[in-house]
């Protein structure tokens, strides 16, 4: 079965969709947080001369509701998560949005799901339960390694 989608979407929320749809594919322990993904689309925004600039950061503060502090902190995870990299020598920032993560104005998106049953699970099955089971556990109304047992097993 083929799934096609045509989007045109206002500024913010194309960059934002566009961040969603990479953070699917990228290996888990490199995935972004929402907010992030919200800080970087936010500086995806902004004309490149202003993007990590006082005037640009400011403007994102403004626009997500952040204080200083907490922009420098969703900085640092994007840094270490390299979706934002040191800048080339020629430019006038430190700083900038990695290449690779920066849409083409028509971007496209080609990706193929392919299920394999012979593969080992890496996510755990879900376990439906019941209020009452649940209740129990979280009230410390198990046994430690029933409890531990059944959190790993509902994560």
């Amino acid at each position: 079965m083929n799934v096609r989608k045509s989007l045109i979407l206002p500024t913010m929320e194309y960059y934002v969709t566009h961040l969603s749809i990479i953070n699917t594919i990228i290996p888990s322990n490199l995935r972004i947080t929402p907010r992030e993904i919200d800080v970087l689309a936010a500086f995806l925004a902004l004309p490149v001369s202003v993007r990590f600039t006082t005037i640009g950061r400011k403007q994102i503060r403004d626009r997500l509701l952040l204080s200083q502090s907490s922009l420098s902190n969703h900085i640092k995870a994007l840094i270490a998560k390299k979706f934002i990299v040191s800048a080339p020598e020629d430019d006038t920032t430190t700083i900038d949005i990695a290449a690779n993560i920066v849409p083409t104005p028509t971007q496209e998106y080609h990706i193929r799901i392919t299920h394999d049953a012979s593969l080992p699970e890496t996510l755990p099955l879900v376990v439906n339960m019941d209020e009452h089971n649940l209740n129990n556990i979280y009230n410390g109304n198990q046994d430690k390694g029933e409890k531990e047992e059944v959190l790993q097993a509902s994560y």
